[in-house]
């Protein structure tokens, strides 16, 4: 009862639903939308709402619930939900015209922020399957659609959270405060987004005009999917307010969370090309946020996966440690030796480079490594931070730290001419 009284509330704040709807556009006034209301006394729940001013508790029966998810073709729901106060969040899928909801996986830790993944195959499979991503103990996980083949894809020191797919099938995510992309097995790990704009980016959306919007702070940002590393925009200014959870709409324009000082956060469609914005929904009873449109939308390429568990190890390859955007560029001419360290400092051994400055290694895979340039005496020059790769993945860079947008010189390095150096204990 008392959440009706919220979503009445909610409707009249907005003035009126038709004139909601009005600032949603022509073309979308026929579709539903699924948010989650974090209500005064603490639980979050999701909401449907209809184009009739109708609304629906999806999740009756859950403690609480968040983080709602739309499948490709709009007829399906993922969320992660607590049956009860004591118990882990877990993820769970229903349809969103109703019926039971299915849990996906069930785990012994909370799992949170799931998203559909495309399609997914090998060689070695007779036909693709279809997967889910989340978050689970700081590190993204995948999962197939009837909870099996749980696996673990980040390995590093920083928390992941927020996974978003990219329409070429990659994924990226929000870790170290910047924004990062992965193929859907956890391979090719590279920085997406990281050293323009503020020192925190959350929760990224692909828009349809080829945007990235995310969160950085309070404010909005954005980068452009084709110059991704070289195309930040800020897009809001602090005293346009404080905003949550941007997502997608057909037309280009995102739906967002938004509150002005100490208020609560309310629903608005905000215009990346221009900056204008237009309140949709509102409740006095808790905040509107991650709203996300139900309609079907245009599915992610499919990828294909190197990755053989039964291979205990992976490689990495550099073409040559001398390309770098360094502006201090001294270090390259010092630079003789690789050491490969553990996150506990230890040394799984050292090499020396090629006289064209490239490397190849054999490494465990699955494990957080730290890659470090030494000069001919031993002497640190340089150190990454923590990669990996994934079993049987032979994962390369240009060079070190080097513009991840340029194209190497058409050489064939010196060391993917030999075999692999192994580095660490390999079984």
């Amino acid at each position: 009862m008392r959440l009706l009284c919220f979503l009445a509330a909610m409707l009249v704040g907005a003035g009126s639903l038709g004139a909601a709807r009005e600032v949603l556009g022509s073309a979308l006034r026929k579709s539903d939308i699924v948010f989650t209301l974090r209500s005064s006394d603490g639980i979050s729940r999701l909401i449907l709402l209809r184009p009739d001013g109708s609304e629906r508790v999806l999740s009756a029966g859950f403690h609480a619930a968040a983080d709602p998810e739309i499948s490709w073709d709009g007829q399906r729901l993922l969320f992660a939900a607590q049956k009860r106060p004591s118990d882990r969040w877990q993820i769970y899928e229903m349809p969103v015209a109703g019926g039971v909801a299915r849990q996906v996986v069930t785990l012994p830790f909370d799992c949170r922020s799931p998203i559909y993944q495309s399609t997914a195959y090998n060689i070695a499979s007779d036909r693709p399957w279809r997967q889910i991503a989340f978050v689970a103990q700081g590190a993204l996980h995948s999962a197939r659609l009837d909870g099996s083949d749980v696996r673990r894809l980040t390995w590093h020191d920083a928390a992941d959270s927020d996974p978003q797919m990219l329409p070429d099938g990659r994924m990226i995510f929000s870790s170290r405060g910047g924004l990062f992309g992965v193929n859907a097995d956890g391979t090719d790990f590279a920085e997406f987004s990281a050293h323009e704009g503020a020192a925190e980016k959350r929760t990224p959306a692909v828009t349809a005009g080829g945007l990235v919007v995310f969160i950085e702070g309070e404010t909005i940002g954005s980068v452009s999917l084709r110059r991704n590393l070289h195309s930040y925009r800020r897009l809001t200014r602090p005293e346009e307010g404080a905003f949550l959870s941007p997502s997608a709409l057909p037309d280009g324009t995102i739906l967002v969370s938004r509150k002005m000082g100490p208020g609560r956060y309310s629903l608005w469609r905000f215009d990346p090309a221009n900056g204008s914005m237009g309140q949709v929904l509102d409740n006095p009873g808790g905040d509107i946020v991650q709203a996300k449109l139900v309609a079907s939308r245009p599915e992610p390429d499919g990828r294909s996966s190197v990755v053989d568990e039964s291979n205990p190890t992976g490689k990495f390859y550099s073409l040559s440690v001398h390309i770098s955007d360094s502006e201090d560029g001294d270090w390259q001419k010092l630079a003789k030796r690789l050491r490969v360290l553990a996150m506990d400092g230890r040394s799984l051994g050292e090499m020396d480079l090629e006289p064209d400055g490239s490397f190849q290694i054999e490494v465990p895979a699955n494990t957080p490594l730290r890659l470090q340039v030494l000069d001919a005496s031993g002497a640190p020059l340089r150190t990454c931070n923590p990669v990996w790769v994934r079993n049987n993945e032979n994962r390369g860079c240009i060079g070190c730290h080097e513009d991840g947008e340029l194209a190497p010189e058409n050489h064939l390095a010196e060391a993917l001419k030999k075999p692999a150096v192994q580095m660490g204990a390999h079984p």
